[in-house]
């Protein structure tokens, strides 16, 4: 059965950021057709859904109200919902409806100043970030925070970041390569004494703050013991069903074939069974994977999803 699920809801995005390849997957943006997502709720209320991530290659604030809505009435407050947003955005009324909705909110803030925030997103504006989080008000916020290679210095920072805005979470992600190795792999993180230290330096300065802050991942985790398409489950805005939330292949589209269907499909068998196999390639050049060493070494570390073990 299905724990989680992540909707894409709109592939529209408002800004250009020097680690994301969606400009190279995202030919046509578009949004969600409403009737679409009804087929794609009821679909998931046939299985034991609970966290449902409003998240893709697009950006939250632009989706149409009306999308974000329908899904919080299909599953009621049972259902965790989760939004990302990178807070490039006047606060509207629609903004705000859609906002609200989530019982938590991620801030995509990759950095502690401007100089910082525009090593990766070089076409955002910092200070809307911080007077979007603090006028918005939502009850439950966290900031999300990708380092690199070259940015890995700002934890500690960051942590003083969250507290001036009084947000009590934050979370940092290694930098996941799922697109070209070759232009995005200077991104990718590598083991050196100096990281170990900074994380070490960011766990106690966010102790002595008050804030919640831990870098993401599993230290453990193996190829063979993924839980997409076996408890969680990627939905594109075109109703694909795809291996996860960096992979785009098409194993099934909701909108032609059941969820049940689709998952005991053909396709994915071939796909869960090539991803079983520790030899084959399928998945072998997973960031989950990738980064596992690096995240045993800088320990404390914490599953993004309870699913992820």
């Amino acid at each position: 059965m299905i724990k989680f699920a992540n909707i894409e809801v709109t592939t529209h995005c408002n800004m250009s950021c020097n680690t994301c390849n969606r400009t190279e997957v995202i030919q046509k943006p578009k949004h969600l057709k409403l009737l679409n997502l009804g087929f794609i709720c009821n679909e998931l209320q046939k299985e034991d859904v609970k966290e449902i991530k409003v998240h893709g290659l697009g950006e939250l604030s632009l989706a149409p109200s009306e999308l974000v809505w329908n899904i919080r009435k299909a599953f009621p407050r049972r259902v965790n919902l989760v939004g990302i947003t990178n807070g490039q955005w006047g606060i509207t009324e629609r903004i705000r409806t859609n906002m609200a909705m989530m019982n938590h909110l991620y801030f995509s803030v990759d950095g502690y100043n401007r100089e910082t925030y525009r090593m990766n997103k070089p076409t955002g504006n910092f200070d809307l970030i911080g007077k979007n989080i603090v006028e918005l008000r939502h009850p439950n916020v966290s900031i999300n925070c990708v380092i690199t290679n070259d940015s890995y210095f700002i934890m500690p920072d960051m942590v003083k970041y969250a507290e001036s805005l009084g947000v009590k979470k934050l979370r940092f992600n290694l930098f996941q390569n799922w697109g070209d190795a070759d232009k995005y792999g200077k991104y990718e993180i590598v083991e050196h004494e100096e990281l170990i230290k900074v994380a070490s330096r960011m766990k106690d300065w966010a102790y002595g703050a008050g804030v919640d802050a831990d870098i993401i991942g599993n230290p453990d985790f193996k190829k063979q013991e993924c839980k997409w398409l076996k408890e969680m489950v990627y939905i594109t805005v075109d109703g694909d069903i795809v291996p996860c939330c960096m992979r785009r292949d098409k194993l099934g589209n909701i909108f032609h074939s059941s969820l049940k269907e689709v998952l005991s499909g053909s396709l994915v068998k071939k796909f869960i069974e090539e991803r079983g196999d520790v030899n084959s390639k399928q998945c072998s050049n997973c960031p989950y994977v990738a980064n596992a060493p690096l995240l045993k070494k800088l320990g404390n570390t914490k599953n993004d999803h309870s699913l992820h073990r």
